[in-house]
């Protein structure tokens, strides 16, 4: 029996996640949201901020 490593197939690519900085539409201070996250919460005022 072979290993399912090589059997079965696999991605070869590796995709790391990436900030998008926004302003905070509360007090317009800069939030990073990450590509892997739809909305962040912003450290000054504690607003949601949602990518567009």
């Amino acid at each position: 029996m072979q290993d399912d490593f090589f059997t079965k197939p696999h991605c070869s690519v590796s995709v790391s996640p990436s900030p998008t900085v926004l302003g905070c539409p509360g007090c317009s201070e800069e939030v990073e949201v990450w590509s892997d996250e739809d909305a962040a919460v912003c450290p000054s005022c504690g607003r949601e901020v949602r990518k567009p």
